[in-house]
């Protein structure tokens, strides 16, 4: 399920290849540059952790003053953070990883987590789409 500018746009994904994502949409609309996506029950898998322009944008801001964490997003194992501190390499190697909880799998996930990270950030605002509202407050 792929929810697009806040649930504006809901469709679910019946292909990916390289080059698209096919939907079949159950609420159309229009979608707009910089909107927001967001899969549904934790279906980041094919996206990798920090990106090639994530890494060029801490590398820019690290050059104006440093940077002591890096906010996750996307986090689903320990294995996530294991390889974000790879990709940082040794310029971070002092940075603090903070996983964005974000998802089902890592809530589920989470003492796991916690054992590689520096800490961590809850994304209520995340998570509402995962959870009803009685059971988000508990998790």
């Amino acid at each position: 399920m792929l929810y697009i500018d806040d649930g504006k746009v809901v469709g679910i994904v019946t292909q990916i290849t390289d080059e698209a994502i096919k939907l079949e949409v159950k609420i159309g609309g229009t979608i707009k540059s910089f909107s927001q996506v967001k899969f549904i029950q934790s279906r980041y898998k094919y996206l990798p952790i920090v990106s090639k322009s994530d890494l060029d944008e801490i590398n820019n801001i690290n050059k104006m003053c440093t940077v002591d964490f890096v906010g996750l997003p996307f986090v689903t194992s320990q294995d996530d953070i294991i390889e974000a501190r790879t990709v940082l390499g040794d310029e971070f190697k002092g940075c603090k990883i903070l996983p964005k909880v974000d998802s089902l799998d890592a809530v589920q996930r989470y003492a796991e987590i916690l054992e590689e990270a520096d800490g961590s950030i809850f994304q209520r605002n995340e998570l509402q789409w995962e959870f009803h509202a009685e059971k988000l407050v508990v998790a």
